[in-house]
Protein backbone atom coordinates (compact mmCIF):
# COMPACT_ATOMS: atom_id res chain seq x y z
CA UNK A 1 0.00 0.00 0.00
CA UNK A 2 1.08 3.57 -0.48
CA UNK A 3 2.97 5.36 -3.24
CA UNK A 4 6.58 6.23 -3.84
CA UNK A 5 8.65 6.37 -0.65
CA UNK A 6 5.57 5.67 1.50
CA UNK A 7 5.02 2.24 -0.08
CA UNK A 8 4.63 -0.49 2.57
CA UNK A 9 3.83 -4.19 2.80
CA UNK A 10 1.48 -4.68 5.74
CA UNK A 11 1.53 -7.92 7.74
CA UNK A 12 -1.58 -8.36 9.85
CA UNK A 13 -1.43 -9.10 13.56
CA UNK A 14 -3.18 -12.45 13.11
CA UNK A 15 -0.37 -13.56 10.82
CA UNK A 16 2.60 -12.46 12.89
CA UNK A 17 1.09 -13.52 16.23
CA UNK A 18 0.05 -17.03 15.25
CA UNK A 19 2.48 -18.06 12.49
CA UNK A 20 6.16 -18.92 12.80
CA UNK A 21 8.72 -16.29 11.86
CA UNK A 22 9.72 -18.41 8.84
CA UNK A 23 6.12 -18.53 7.62
CA UNK A 24 5.71 -14.76 8.08
CA UNK A 25 8.98 -14.25 6.20
CA UNK A 26 7.72 -16.49 3.35
CA UNK A 27 4.40 -14.58 3.11
CA UNK A 28 6.33 -11.29 3.17
CA UNK A 29 8.62 -12.59 0.40
CA UNK A 30 5.54 -13.49 -1.66
CA UNK A 31 4.16 -9.95 -1.28
CA UNK A 32 7.59 -8.52 -2.04
CA UNK A 33 7.53 -10.59 -5.24
CA UNK A 34 4.44 -8.65 -6.34
CA UNK A 35 6.33 -5.40 -5.73
CA UNK A 36 9.48 -6.54 -7.52
CA UNK A 37 7.47 -7.63 -10.58
CA UNK A 38 5.31 -4.46 -10.54
CA UNK A 39 2.20 -6.61 -10.46
CA UNK A 40 -0.07 -3.86 -9.15
CA UNK A 41 0.64 -1.59 -12.12
CA UNK A 42 0.55 -4.46 -14.61
CA UNK A 43 -2.84 -5.57 -13.33
CA UNK A 44 -4.25 -2.03 -13.31
CA UNK A 45 -3.11 -1.48 -16.91
CA UNK A 46 -4.33 -4.90 -18.03
CA UNK A 47 -7.70 -4.42 -16.34
CA UNK A 48 -8.07 -0.92 -17.83
CA UNK A 49 -7.27 -2.22 -21.32
CA UNK A 50 -9.83 -5.02 -20.96
CA UNK A 51 -12.45 -2.56 -19.75
CA UNK A 52 -11.76 -0.24 -22.68
CA UNK A 53 -12.03 -3.14 -25.16
CA UNK A 54 -15.25 -4.34 -23.49
CA UNK A 55 -16.93 -0.94 -23.72
CA UNK A 56 -15.65 -0.40 -27.26
CA UNK A 57 -17.02 -3.76 -28.46
CA UNK A 58 -20.32 -3.25 -26.64
CA UNK A 59 -20.69 0.17 -28.25
CA UNK A 60 -19.82 -1.30 -31.64
CA UNK A 61 -22.35 -4.12 -31.27
CA UNK A 62 -25.07 -1.77 -30.08
CA UNK A 63 -24.54 0.28 -33.25
CA UNK A 64 -24.73 -2.84 -35.40
CA UNK A 65 -27.85 -4.21 -33.73
CA UNK A 66 -29.65 -0.88 -33.43
CA UNK A 67 -32.71 -0.20 -35.59
CA UNK A 68 -31.70 0.27 -39.23
CA UNK A 69 -28.02 -0.03 -38.24
CA UNK A 70 -28.13 3.45 -36.71
CA UNK A 71 -26.24 4.22 -33.55
CA UNK A 72 -28.57 4.07 -30.58
CA UNK A 73 -28.61 7.02 -28.24
CA UNK A 74 -28.81 5.70 -24.70
CA UNK A 75 -31.77 7.70 -23.50
CA UNK A 76 -34.21 4.93 -22.66
CA UNK A 77 -33.81 2.50 -19.73
CA UNK A 78 -34.40 -0.55 -21.96
CA UNK A 79 -31.56 0.46 -24.29
CA UNK A 80 -29.27 0.94 -21.31
CA UNK A 81 -30.28 -2.51 -20.03
CA UNK A 82 -29.46 -4.10 -23.41
CA UNK A 83 -26.13 -2.25 -23.46
CA UNK A 84 -25.12 -3.66 -20.07
CA UNK A 85 -26.25 -7.17 -21.01
CA UNK A 86 -24.12 -6.85 -24.17
CA UNK A 87 -21.22 -5.56 -22.07
CA UNK A 88 -21.60 -8.50 -19.67
CA UNK A 89 -21.55 -11.06 -22.51
CA UNK A 90 -18.49 -9.43 -24.07
CA UNK A 91 -16.67 -9.26 -20.76
CA UNK A 92 -17.12 -12.97 -19.97
CA UNK A 93 -14.18 -14.14 -22.12
CA UNK A 94 -12.18 -10.99 -21.37
CA UNK A 95 -12.73 -11.50 -17.64
CA UNK A 96 -11.26 -14.97 -18.07
CA UNK A 97 -8.11 -13.36 -19.47
CA UNK A 98 -7.99 -11.13 -16.40
CA UNK A 99 -8.17 -14.00 -13.89
CA UNK A 100 -5.62 -16.02 -15.89
CA UNK A 101 -3.22 -13.06 -15.81
CA UNK A 102 -3.81 -12.61 -12.08
CA UNK A 103 -3.11 -16.31 -11.42
CA UNK A 104 0.09 -16.00 -13.45
CA UNK A 105 1.19 -13.06 -11.25
CA UNK A 106 0.41 -15.05 -8.10
CA UNK A 107 2.42 -18.05 -9.31
CA UNK A 108 5.30 -15.75 -10.19
CA UNK A 109 5.20 -14.22 -6.67
CA UNK A 110 5.17 -17.73 -5.15
CA UNK A 111 8.28 -18.65 -7.17
CA UNK A 112 9.98 -15.41 -6.10
CA UNK A 113 9.24 -16.17 -2.43
CA UNK A 114 10.60 -19.69 -2.85
CA UNK A 115 13.83 -18.35 -4.36
CA UNK A 116 14.27 -15.62 -1.70
CA UNK A 117 13.50 -17.74 1.38
CA UNK A 118 15.30 -20.81 0.05
CA UNK A 119 12.35 -23.13 0.49
CA UNK A 120 8.74 -23.15 -0.60
CA UNK A 121 7.86 -25.42 2.31
CA UNK A 122 7.28 -22.54 4.75
CA UNK A 123 5.11 -20.63 2.27
CA UNK A 124 3.18 -23.85 1.57
CA UNK A 125 2.69 -24.35 5.32
CA UNK A 126 1.50 -20.76 5.69
CA UNK A 127 -0.90 -21.10 2.73
CA UNK A 128 -2.31 -24.29 4.22
CA UNK A 129 -2.87 -22.65 7.61
CA UNK A 130 -4.30 -19.47 6.03
CA UNK A 131 -6.73 -21.51 3.93
CA UNK A 132 -7.95 -23.37 7.02
CA UNK A 133 -8.07 -20.17 9.12
CA UNK A 134 -10.08 -18.30 6.47
CA UNK A 135 -12.29 -21.32 5.77
CA UNK A 136 -11.16 -21.39 2.15
CA UNK A 137 -11.57 -24.31 -0.20
CA UNK A 138 -8.43 -26.31 -0.88
CA UNK A 139 -9.93 -27.92 -3.94
CA UNK A 140 -12.68 -25.71 -5.39
CA UNK A 141 -15.01 -26.84 -8.13
CA UNK A 142 -12.73 -26.77 -11.25
CA UNK A 143 -15.14 -24.81 -13.47
CA UNK A 144 -15.67 -22.16 -10.79
CA UNK A 145 -11.92 -21.94 -10.18
CA UNK A 146 -11.12 -21.66 -13.87
CA UNK A 147 -13.54 -18.81 -14.55
CA UNK A 148 -13.46 -16.82 -11.31
CA UNK A 149 -10.48 -17.46 -9.03
CA UNK A 150 -7.84 -14.72 -9.09
CA UNK A 151 -5.36 -17.03 -7.31
CA UNK A 152 -4.48 -20.61 -8.19
CA UNK A 153 -6.37 -23.09 -6.00
CA UNK A 154 -4.59 -23.56 -2.65
CA UNK A 155 -3.83 -27.23 -3.33
CA UNK A 156 -2.10 -26.29 -6.60
CA UNK A 157 0.02 -23.61 -4.95
CA UNK A 158 0.91 -25.84 -2.00
CA UNK A 159 1.82 -28.77 -4.27
CA UNK A 160 3.98 -26.53 -6.51
CA UNK A 161 5.82 -25.07 -3.51
CA UNK A 162 6.45 -28.40 -1.81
Amino acid sequence: MGRGKTKRIIIGDTLYRTFSIEEVEAVFAHELGHQVHNDLWKEILFSSALMYVSFFLADLLMGIFGPDGIKIAIHHPSVLFVFFITLFIIHLPLGLLQVLFSRYCESQADRFADEITGTGQKLADALERLTIQNRGEFCPWPILEFFTYSHPAPWKRILALR
